[in-house]
């Protein structure tokens, strides 16, 4: 039987390294989880196939503590039914110097065990890895100056399996540096414009640094003008950028509020009123690219329909002055246009002098990336056929039909990370929409049910890889089932009705269009 489990690591809570390491039954892929804020996870995910209700090793699991720490008590696991740990053996301090009522204890091996009484995908099994190391003061230098973690603020949601993300509204986040007193560190905090062709390659990175030069920052619960500890550094991509040069405070800390901006990159007035058509004329064009969302208080957008909820740049003209939109715009002259687009933030932290950066934080370029999306949208593309016209209904609503050979869209906007039943400002969006697709044969063409063998679903990426529901590293879940195909008509065959639930589970952050290919269900003759 498959299996897939996820051993949780909340390096925040714990201390000391931990190294999980696969078999010929387990695979093992490591990530990071809200990487920088209060809970922070290191997520293993193991998954291979298994005899059921059969105890099997699936991985190794090695815990070691830091240079002069030793382990106050054995790691354990926490909210685990049938998975357990299995020691296999430890590793002891010869230092007299230790705690010698707890062993002198520095590292603990065990075998991960597994007993599948059923089948697992994705994240069905969680189970969070507890370990505790306590320092010997009497061993440990007082030089060493050590930077122990970042922490970037709330990670803005409880489920560990998804990204964090800055809202598109802007917020203002603490920023808190942990070390030894005195630890010298240097901080950048920038916007990076990310450049990519339409393949979806990176060609460039521009970086602009948020800080304020003004910075007030705080090491022992209260600010102090830090304007001087701010220099001109270079970023990673060779731009002279402001950086904090800082210094970890008395209690350990240095801490300083960061503004975050909106999603809004420039706003523009029309030169020209717009009377609808799919173009703005504006006095320039400056700061404006493909694909940005235009925002006007004369665009109104919807939640779900089929029509796009949003209106973007399609061309920015050679003039200088207009963009042709995706939608028409009716529009009065010198009404304002604002232009929104996702941004990214990338964060470094490096140490100065003699300090060190704790093993936990990443050696990464950058060493932090903070995201800020704006709405997504998932839409559904019905295929064209010259031999039938489609129409569609969504909830019991009948929606247009089209005519031959043109896509059938329907649209659901969304909120980064969020459940329907959290959006709670959004209440034509539900969780469960039943769709229907009426196709209708045209020029005496005929139809029939076409059976696909194994588990299938018609519905598939742009890439065309045939999913079975759908959930990825943007955060998106989203379910199909109930896919029914039936003939009727005069002639028996000339009328086809698909129809299948889809379920939201939750949004993502990136847009997600999914095509629904018709032939895969039916063959036109």
């Amino acid at each position: 039987m498959d299996f897939a489990i996820n051993i949780l690591d909340k390096i925040n809570s714990n201390s000391g390294t931990v190294s999980i390491t696969g078999n010929s039954v387990g695979t093992v892929v490591e990530s990071t989880i809200h990487g920088g804020f209060d809970d922070e996870v290191k997520r293993y995910n193991i998954t291979g196939s298994v005899t059921s209700n059969v105890v099997t090793t699936v991985a190794t699991v090695s815990v070691t503590a830091g240079s002069n720490s030793f382990f106050i008590k054995k790691p354990y696991l926490s909210n685990s039914e049938n998975v357990k740990l299995v020691k296999t053996s430890v590793v002891k301090s010869g230092n007299v110097g230790y705690n010698s009522s707890i062993k002198n204890i520095t590292t603990y091996n065990f075998d991960l065990i597994y007993v599948n009484n059923k089948t697992t995908y994705n994240a069905d099994i969680n189970v969070y890895l507890n370990y505790k190391q306590s320092n010997d003061s009497a061993l440990t230098p007082s030089t060493s100056k050590l930077i122990n973690r970042i922490v970037f603020g709330d990670s803005n949601t409880n489920d560990t399996s998804l990204p964090s993300i800055i809202s598109k509204h802007g917020e203002k986040r603490k920023i808190t540096i942990f070390g030894k007193p005195g630890a010298g560190f240097l901080l950048q905090i920038n916007e990076a414009d990310e450049i990519y062709n339409d393949a979806g390659t990176l060609l460039g990175v521009t970086e602009t640094s948020i800080l304020d030069p003004d910075l007030y920052i705080d090491t022992r619960g209260k600010g102090i003008s830090a304007q001087s500890a701010i220099k001109i550094a270079y970023s990673r991509h060779g731009h002279l950028i402001n950086s904090l040069s800082g210094t970890i405070g008395p209690n350990g800390e240095c801490s300083f509020i960061q503004e975050f901006p909106n999603t809004t990159i420039v706003s523009k007035r029309l030169s020209a009123a717009s009377s609808g058509v799919a173009r703005l004329d504006l006095d320039d064009t400056i700061g404006i690219r493909e694909k940005d969302q235009v925002i006007m208080k004369e665009i109104t957008e919807s939640s779900n329909g089929t029509v796009t909820p949003r209106n973007t740049v399609e061309t920015v003209h050679s003039s200088g002055t207009r963009v042709i939109t995706k939608n028409n715009i009716t529009a009065a002259d010198n009404a304002r246009a604002s232009f929104a687009r996702k941004r990214n933030y990338y964060i470094y932290l490096e140490a100065k002098g003699t300090s060190t950066l704790s093993s936990s934080i990443p050696t990464t370029t950058p060493t932090y990336k903070l995201e800020q999306p704006i709405d997504p949208i998932l839409s559904i593309r019905g295929s064209k056929h010259a031999n039938f016209a489609t129409g569609a209904s969504v909830n019991g609503t009948a929606l247009t039909s089209v005519t031959a050979n043109n896509y059938h869209y329907i649209y659901w906007k969304g909120r980064p990370n969020m459940t329907p039943e959290e959006m709670k400002i959004d209440t034509g969006i539900s969780s469960t929409h039943s769709l229907i697709y009426t196709l209708d044969s045209d020029g005496g063409t005929t139809f029939a049910i076409n059976n696909p063998t194994g588990i299938f679903d018609p519905l598939e990426k742009a890439t065309n890889s045939i999913i079975t529901g759908l959930t990825d590293s943007s955060g998106w879940s989203i379910d199909i089932v109930k896919v029914s195909t039936v003939l009727s008509g005069s002639g028996g065959n000339d009328i086809a009705t698909i129809s299948f639930n889809l379920i939201i589970n939750r949004f993502g952050t990136e847009d997600l269009e999914l095509q629904l290919d018709f032939e895969k269900l039916i063959t036109i003759s």
